[in-house]
């Protein structure tokens, strides 16, 4: 049975930071991974800049691109890893009533670190800052995913905080 691993957390909650430290494991051996900060991210370095730069130009042309690789990643019965912040119930629903039944549908929950954890994470990506009032709308948008929403499994994560220097 295909798997969707459906990422939720606001930015710098350690989502792509967990898959990074997970990805030799077996299980995400077969899986496609699919970010749009990944395909802004290679866009920004072929344009020679950065994320924070680029991001109103690359948003629209990476959602589409994520989107068409979702779809083919269906079509193949591909397990799949959608890295993407995913913070409310309506947002999700719409990701996984694309999905058909013969999916798993886990969730991988991504609660905000304690504001200082958080702060430090976010000031260790200079070349994307996202602005505080958006970061803020988004961690009180944050809706923890349940199994009514349609999640097989939900896994709740809890990336180790850094040691303080």
């Amino acid at each position: 049975m295909p798997t969707l691993y459906l990422m939720i957390g606001v930015p710098a909650a350690g989502k792509t930071t967990w898959v990074t430290e997970h990805s030799a494991e077996p299980w995400m051996q077969h899986c496609v991974y699919l970010s749009s900060d990944h395909f802004i991210e290679e866009m920004a370095r072929q344009n020679q800049t950065t994320y924070q730069v680029i991001f109103d130009q690359a948003i629209g042309p990476a959602t589409e691109h994520v989107n068409l690789l979702v779809d083919e990643a269906i079509l193949q019965g591909r397990d799949i890893i959608w890295d993407q912040t995913h913070v409310s119930r309506r947002s999700r629903q719409s990701k996984l009533q694309r999905f058909p039944s013969s999916y798993q549908k886990i969730a991988l929950f991504f609660p905000t670190p304690e504001t200082t954890e958080w702060k430090r994470r976010l000031e260790s990506r200079p070349d994307k800052t996202i602005p505080n009032s958006i970061l803020q709308q988004m961690n009180s948008s944050l809706e923890e995913p349940r199994t009514e929403e349609g999640f097989h499994e939900v896994w709740t994560i809890r990336p180790p905080v850094q040691p303080k220097k």
